[in-house]
C-alpha cells in the first residue's frame, strides 16, 4: 500500500477572491477537472461569506481555540476546537462570523452525485477499518501512523497523509507529543459498500 503524506507548511497559502482569508490546498484528488476529494487548510482573518459549491457536500473542522458562527439561510451553528466535524450542503454556504477572532480550519469537501464520505475525529490508538475508495487524516499535532500493527508513516504538525487503494488495512494515529488532534477522513463511490466511522 502507497501512503501519501502532505505537509501543510510546504504549500503557499493563496488569497481567497472575497480577501476573507487564505488557503493552501492539500489535494484534489483524483485531479482537478476530475474531483471526488478535495482537502485544504484555510486561514479565516475576518467575517466573511463562504463560496457556494452546489453539488458538494462539504466539511469544516475548527482548528483554533478561538469560537466561530455559520450562518446558513435557515439555521446556524457556533462551532470550537472541541466540535465534531461540522457537515454541510455546499450549495447552502454560510456567513462565517469571528467570535473571538481569526480562525485555522480544515475543509473537506467531495461530489454528493458519486458518493458519500464522513470525516470524524481520531481518538489516540483507535483504529479506523472501513473500506473506502479513499481514505485520509488529517493531523493538527506531529504524530505516526500505524498500519496492521505497523509503522507507516511519520506526520509533521498539520499535514494530510491519504491514500487512494481500496483495502488500506487498519489504520492508528499515536501523537508523538501534545494530545492527539487529528480527523479521520474518507470517501466511498456509491457502487461500494456503505461508509461510517
Amino acid at each position: 500500500m502507497t501512503l501519501h503524506v502532505i505537509d501543510a507548511s510546504r504549500i503557499d497559502p493563496k488569497p481567497w477572491r472575497n480577501g476573507g482569508g487564505t488557503a493552501r490546498t492539500l489535494l484534489s484528488w483524483p485531479s482537478a477537472a476530475a474531483l471526488r476529494v478535495h482537502v485544504a487548510l484555510a486561514h479565516i482573518g475576518r467575517d466573511v461569506a463562504f463560496s457556494d459549491y452546489p453539488g458538494m457536500q462539504r466539511w469544516f473542522i475548527s482548528l483554533g481555540e478561538q469560537a466561530v458562527l455559520l450562518k446558513h439561510r435557515q439555521h446556524q451553528a457556533v462551532l470550537t476546537v472541541d466540535s465534531p466535524a461540522y457537515e454541510f450542503d455546499g450549495g447552502d454556504a454560510p456567513y462565517c462570523e469571528l467570535l473571538e477572532g481569526p480562525i485555522d480550519d480544515v475543509s473537506f469537501m467531495v461530489p454528493r452525485a458519486h458518493g458519500v464520505a464522513c470525516a470524524v475525529r481520531a481518538a489516540e490508538d483507535s483504529e479506523f477499518a472501513q473500506p473506502g475508495t479513499w481514505r485520509g487524516a488529517y493531523t493538527a499535532q506531529p504524530a505516526t501512523l500505524w498500519v496492521d500493527g505497523l509503522q507507516g508513516a511519520t506526520l509533521p504538525a498539520h499535514s494530510l497523509v491519504w491514500s487512494g487503494e481500496p483495502q488500506p488495512g487498519r489504520w492508528q494515529l499515536r501523537s508523538t507529543g501534545a494530545p492527539l488532534r487529528a480527523w479521520w477522513l474518507q470517501y466511498l463511490e456509491h457502487d461500494r459498500e456503505q461508509v461510517g466511522a
